[in-house]
């Protein structure tokens, strides 16, 4: 993932996976399933999220940052 990034999420899974997009407030404003390979996450609002993405058992949390 980019951080700052400019209009969403781009990112390779290596398998389905699970991503959750929260705001600042801690307000999902995204729950999508990613498929294998290149993903994009568009994200229309700019501000500071947290990103939780899920895959096979295995759980990683990042803050990102979007600019427009």
């Amino acid at each position: 993932m980019s951080n700052p990034s400019r209009h969403g999420i781009t990112f390779h899974a290596n398998g389905p996976a699970n991503v959750v997009v929260l705001d600042a407030a801690g307000r999902v404003v995204k729950n999508q399933t990613a498929n294998r390979g290149l993903n994009f996450l568009p994200l229309p609002n700019a501000g500071v999220y947290v990103v939780k993405v899920t895959t096979g058992g295995f759980s990683t949390t990042q803050k990102l940052v979007v600019e427009h």
